[in-house]
């Protein structure tokens, strides 16, 4: 099984540490906002297509895989890595001809909502088929698994292989669910680096001056910049409820019921007043042109970016164990990826534009751009 490495986003950070800050002033702006742009997504798209295969995938099960039994077993345990949805999952018991003969009613075994069981009349000597297919109560995936095992004194042929655990891949919704990934990296990323960044850049005496003129026209940017990734969010949050019935064969008001659907609707929400601030500062802006955003209202910005951070790491795969301390790890390592690649894009799509078209004197613009 391959999990998302947290050294995967190192390595994007340390990728662009040392994209070389002269060469900005030496490509033409257009063709840097897209080159950057292209490395950065194609990068996240990579980490996004690896995260895919930490699913709910078999951990055990009683009888285990290929084992051979003397007696029949009065049921069927299976275990799995992340605690399944039972309403949206399946357990079957085959013979060797193909035939259920399970007794149908599968449960959770006991309280523990990363397993199944299913009983099972007494099985004649033969080999019998086990097929599992299970929503993932964490991240809304649904994964398939099969395994044998034999009664009495049936053999095993030894051509006779277990099916390993296979994630079903519904295309539409995996694509569904990368632009709001791409969205909140950018929201973040641009109120870390407008607030630490430009905010103390535009505060040096020696170039107050020359950068007050482009302090509005950069915070209008934004402002359109975050109508942008907002609009992306809300977009995409409805098109992964959407793909999600389809995948599982159920309404959309059955997904919003599920445990994912509950952490997709606050995932909504946020996105939603998020929107709202940015369509609000952008009225502002068309009113009054020399409105700029207040500290306040970048730390407002950057504050509800995080908590759309965080609802990311309650359906990551660190969520599967349970556990505070693997929550807080996702958690650490989407903020630091955001606030490096996000910053890439506020300084691709909102900073370096303005400070090309400003009246600024090359040279003020050479020693910012080198700063930045």
């Amino acid at each position: 099984m391959i999990k998302y490495s947290n050294q995967y986003y190192f390595h994007v950070i340390i990728l662009i540490l040392h994209f070389p800050t002269y060469s900005i002033s030496s490509y033409p702006n257009r063709n840097l906002s897209w080159v950057l742009v292209l490395c950065v997504t194609g990068l996240i798209g990579f980490g996004a297509v690896h995260s895919t295969y930490g699913h709910a995938f078999v951990t055990n099960s009683v009888p285990s895989q290929s084992q051979s039994i003397s007696m029949s077993p009065k049921q069927i345990d299976v275990y799995f890595s992340e605690p399944v949805d039972l309403r949206y999952s399946s357990l079957k018991v085959l013979d060797s001809n193909g035939k259920q003969v399970d007794l149908g009613k599968v449960n959770y075994k006991g309280s523990d909502e990363s397993s199944m069981e299913v009983s099972v009349p007494v099985l004649k000597d033969g080999t019998y088929t086990v097929s599992t297919s299970v929503l993932s109560q964490i991240d809304g995936h649904v994964t398939d698994n099969a395994f044998v095992f034999a009664v009495g004194q049936a053999v095993l042929p030894t051509n006779v292989t277990s099916t390993g655990p296979s994630s079903t891949l519904y295309l539409p919704e995996a694509l569904a669910r990368f632009p709001t990934l791409l969205a909140q990296v950018m929201i973040v990323g641009a109120a870390f680096a407008n607030l630490w960044v430009w905010g103390p850049l535009s505060n040096i005496s020696a170039l107050t001056g020359s950068i007050s003129e482009i302090k509005k026209n950069v915070s209008k940017n934004l402002a359109i910049y975050y109508v942008i990734a907002s609009i992306i969010l809300i977009s995409s949050n409805f098109a992964i409820l959407y793909f999600q019935a389809i995948s599982i064969n159920a309404s959309i008001i059955d997904v919003l019921g599920t445990k994912f659907g509950t952490v997709l609707v606050e995932r909504s929400v946020i996105s939603f007043i998020i929107f709202g601030l940015s369509l609000y500062e952008y009225r502002q802006f068309r009113k009054n042109e020399f409105h700029m955003f207040s500290r306040l209202e970048s730390f407002g910005i950057l504050i509800i970016g995080i908590t759309l951070l965080a609802t990311t790491s309650l359906i990551g795969h660190g969520a599967s164990s349970q556990q505070v301390a693997p929550i807080i790890m996702d958690f650490v390592h989407n903020l630091t990826a955001s606030i490096w690649i996000g910053g890439t894009f506020y300084l691709a799509f909102v900073l370096v534009p303005k400070l090309k078209e400003s009246k600024m004197d090359y040279h003020y613009k050479i020693s910012t751009l080198s700063i930045l």
